[in-house]
């Protein structure tokens, strides 16, 4: 087999002497100025054509960092020549290939295709995408020329008299030249007019006459329908129809290019279709045009899809009455891996039904078998030939020309693979298998034989049609065998073994040494299989650089493992730490004459809101293993500097670059509702609300001040911490309520006792998912007297001030007739008054512990009202809300359940989201 061959232009190397002549042509490119990117670039574009499996090895050898300048140590260059002529006897496992897609996953991929899915294009379309320049002559030829108005004809005369003269066909179409009568030539051909004025001419005793075309006239014409830019259009005269159409842009992909309508005098003159010019060749719309004539493209009225084994796929136009065998023949008709036995057209059906027809291609009869009119939004689908190949052979696996041989009688292993020159090395020849097809139902069976004794006992292995035989690597039925090198190499990891490899040979294999290796001292994990364990020895590969055979080469056994080490595995690095505020704190490389300084920049520099003013040096003292002192030196920044460019660290120093106070902190305040100027404000450190009431233009006229909402989130995050844990806990003890036996009582009063208890498990349960408010009482009436007060706060970041329009309404919620919300007036100013204006406390309700709830978020119960004062007496205030509990038995069973309803209906009104839990 020759080194190089040809193809098409380019070069392909034989595999067998690729590594060679691919280094030979590296140095050559070099020599030639060529760099090696260049001659990669020259490789992928196929310039040069090399097999896909020594392309990946060949480009990983390239690009990696060996093969660079400066990248190779000292010591791998002392490797001798002994050592890399082994490197050729080495090999590393290699990638599997990928698969070309099979006839059958395009059959599987074909069968539930749709159109979109395939990227069919509109069939013929693209021509109109073309830049096209318009004739200055007539396209028909002179003799066919349909004369207009406004044409030149040039008349000469000779005999009687002698001359020339041009003569404008005028508007009305008529040629004028005296003494003959005005004749209408417009609509007749040149030929036909030039016959009849010479005939004319030379009816005069003694003249003769010759015509002939002078200049064309200029015609107007109209294009319309679904054109791309439809309009008026003036042209020369001999402008044709397929002119005209790429003179507005062509048809739109919603227009019919196989009825194109031309009107002529308000009739309809002509029909193109354009498929005999896209697909034919025929001068479908070479027809000449006249002065007003209309160009109409209308929509088109079917269209079909053709895809699969076709050689033309595409979305095509279909007229009333063709059929499949039409769109097939449209399409390029079917390629050779056709299946004319199996052409599927998918119909929609009167838009409610999906339909499918078969039509079948009969070869030996050239016609098609049940041939259909195809309609719109048809799939024409053809589909591939998976007949099997009745008379192949395939040979699959470790030799050099694997794929498909042509059966024949008698034919043998031998006959296809004559010797063992076929093979592909490492070929296991003691075990082949051949998957045979057997009548009637086709099931295959594996024949395995001894491949090495077809050539050493001159026997032989007959053949059977649709067999596949299948050659075997040994290591794909052997156990294989594997060196690990791990540690300091440029490629670590596995490498299949050979017999009598060396340490030496492994190294090279993974790569060769990093520049850093360590050379005294290297390990070899011997395995031994009789012991499931292994062993180390130890060499030095500074002996080893110098002499192959030597004893610190050593010999390498299945499974053994080679670790190279690293200097830094035998010395401890100098570091230094550097924490706060820098950009990439941590544990650096300590090098000689390191500053504070240098550690910073190694660190990226300052974080933002860094103090510049100094940092703090930890320098520790270590006596021994002991640690003796820690010495804390603060060094001073400056304007230049300072300290920090001068003071060389030491190991183990700890650097801290420490953060301005409250640097980033902000303080930003919501107010909403009645002032003058709503909006977020940024508040100074201390700041009081009274300050920012001020800056917000203060209260409007119809502020509510007594229903002022002040929130805070700080309040907000202790009151849901406190809500989980009480409501955590009265769940417990409800749970073990209901789980205790309630020993005294009726069944009634039991089934009762129960209902309560997951009442009040499903108020918590509202309770712990609700969100407090975190609101905060405030007292104001006016700014002037808030200002200053025990209520005037400083702010907080995140706090946020509410505050509504004038209320008069009083809501009554709980165990009431009627929850209602009032209007707070002065006949109904008490809350006994508000509660008879909800029909009254239910029998259900506890009146005795009635909550009030006034408009600032103070809390009122008939304990808190005060000795000469009923809880009914007391004036609510516009914007209250009176919240009436269920009441509980008043028996001792009840005792446990009442407790827990309070406590439940107390949380609920200290974090303010009783309106939740009353829902």
């Amino acid at each position: 087999m020759g080194v190089f061959k040809t193809q098409k232009g380019a070069i392909i190397m034989n595999r067998h002497v690729f590594l060679p002549t691919f280094l030979l042509f590296i140095l050559c490119s070099v020599v030639l100025g060529q760099s090696k990117e260049q001659l990669l670039q020259k490789i992928k574009s196929g310039e040069i054509q090399i097999p896909q499996e020594l392309m990946v090895q060949g480009e990983a050898a390239l690009q990696s960092p060996g093969n660079g300048k400066n990248t190779s140590s000292s010591q791998s260059s002392e490797l001798s020549d002994s050592l890399k002529s082994r490197r050729d006897s080495l090999s590393v496992v290699p990638d599997t290939m990928p698969t070309l897609l099979s006839l059958d996953s395009l059959y599987k991929q074909l069968v539930k295709a749709t159109p979109q899915e395939l990227r069919l294009k509109e069939f013929g379309f693209s021509v109109f995408k073309q830049m096209v320049v318009m004739p200055a002559t007539p396209t028909p030829s002179v003799e066919d020329y349909i004369l207009n108005p406004g044409d030149e004809l040039i008349v000469y005369t000779w005999g009687r008299e002698t001359g020339s003269r041009s003569i404008y066909i005028d508007k009305d179409g008529f040629f004028n030249y005296p003494p003959l009568a005005p004749k209408r030539v417009t609509g007749l051909s040149f030929q036909q007019a030039r016959d009849e004025i010479v005939a004319a001419l030379q009816s005069i005793s003694g003249l003769q006459a010759k015509v002939s075309m002078g200049q064309l006239g200029a015609i107007r014409i109209m294009i319309l329908g679904d054109v791309e830019r439809p309009g008026s259009y003036v042209v020369t005269s001999g402008t044709t129809l397929l002119n005209a159409l790429f003179l507005c842009g062509g048809i739109k992909e919603i227009g019919s290019l196989r009825a194109i309508e031309l009107k002529r005098y308000g009739k309809t003159h002509r029909k193109a279709d354009l498929y005999q010019l896209l697909i034919q060749g025929k001068d479908a719309g070479e027809i000449q045009l006249v002065s007003g004539d209309i160009i109409f493209v209308p929509v088109v009225q079917k269209k079909v899809a053709v895809a699969g084994f076709v050689r033309r796929p595409a979305i095509y136009e279909a007229l009333a009455k063709e059929k499949v065998s039409d769109l097939i023949e449209y399409a390029g008709g079917m390629n050779a891996m056709a299946n004319g036995e199996r052409i599927v057209v998918e119909r929609i059906k009167e838009n409610n039904e999906r339909i499918v027809l078969t039509v079948s291609y009969q070869s030996q009869k050239r016609k098609f078998v049940n041939d259909v009119t195809v309609e719109d939004g048809d799939f024409v689908k053809v589909f591939p030939l998976l007949a099997p190949e009745n008379n192949s052979i395939v040979i699959v696996g470790n030799v050099l020309a694997p794929g498909k041989y042509q059966y024949k009688p008698d034919l043998t292993v031998k006959d296809l693979l004559p010797d063992l020159s076929s093979y592909k090395p490492e070929t296991f020849l003691d075990y082949a298998v051949t998957k045979r097809v057997f009548a009637p139902d086709n099931h295959y069976e594996y024949i395995p034989f001894a491949l090495g004794l077809l050539y050493s006992d001159n026997q032989n292995f007959v053949l059977a049609p649709r067999d596949t035989l299948f050659i075997f690597n040994r290591w794909e039925l052997l156990d294989t065998t594997f060196i690990e090198v791990a540690g300091n190499v440029r490629l670590p990891g596995r490498i299949k073994y050979t017999p009598n490899m060396r340490l030496s040979d492994a190294v090279i294999a993974a790569g060769g040494f990093k520049e850093d290796t360590y050379l005294p001292e290297a390990h070899v994990l011997k395995y031994a299989p009789e012991w499931q364990q292994s062993h180390i020895q130890k060499s030095d590969l500074n002996v080893v650089l110098k002499n192959y055979s030597s004893m610190d080469n050593i010999v390498l056994g299945q499974n053994d493992k080679v670790i190279i080490f690293s200097k830094w595995n035998f010395q401890f690095a100098d570091s230094v730490t550097i924490f706060g505020e820098v950009k990439v704190p941590g544990k650096y490389k300590l090098v000689q004459g390191m500053t504070v300084s240098d550690l910073v920049k190694h660190a990226g520099g300052y974080a933002e809101g860094t103090y510049t003013l100094s940092v703090e040096v930890v320098h520790s003292k270590v006596i021994g293993d002991s640690l003796a002192k820690e010495q804390i030196i603060k060094l001073e920044i400056g304007k230049d500097g300072g300290q920090i460019l001068i003071y060389q660290l030491e190991n183990g120093d700890e650097v801290f670059v420490r953060r301005i106070i409250d640097f980033g902190k902000t303080i930003s305040v919501n107010l909403t509702g009645q002032f003058r100027y709503p909006g977020i404000y940024r508040a100074e450190k201390g700041e009081k609300l009274s300050s920012l009431f001020e800056r917000a233009g203060g209260f409007k006229e119809n502020a509510f001040l007594p229903g002022i909402f002040f929130t805070r989130v700080r309040v907000r995050e202790r009151q849901q911490e406190h809500l989980k844990t009480v409501a955590g806990k009265l769940q417990q003890q409800l749970e073990q309520m209901l789980s205790q036996e309630a020993a005294g009582i009726s069944a009634d009063d039991k089934a009762y006792r129960d209902m309560l208890i997951r009442q009040r498990m499903d108020m918590l349960e509202n309770l712990k998912s609700s969100f407090p408010l975190g609101r905060v009482v405030l007292n104001i009436s006016d700014l002037a007297s808030f200002k200053g007060s025990e209520w005037d706060v400083e702010v907080e970041n995140r706090d946020s001030v509410g505050v509504s329009e004038n209320l008069n309404t009083i809501s009554i919620l709980g165990e009431v007739f009627a929850p209602v919300t009032v209007v707070y007036t002065k006949k109904r100013n008490t809350v006994g008054e508000c509660l008879d204006a909800a029909g009254g406390v239910a029998e259900t309700g506890d009146e005795d512990n009635t909550y009030l709830i006034k408009a600032d978020g103070t809390v009122v119960t008939s304990k808190t009202c005060g000795i000469f004062t009923k809880f009914n007496w007391i004036d609510p205030g516009p914007g209250a809300t009176i919240i009436i509990p269920p009441l509980v038995p008043k028996k001792s069973i009840w005792t446990d359940i009442e407790q827990v309803t309070r406590i439940v209906y107390q949380l609920a009104v200290t974090t303010g989201v009783v309106f939740t839990v009353l829902k």
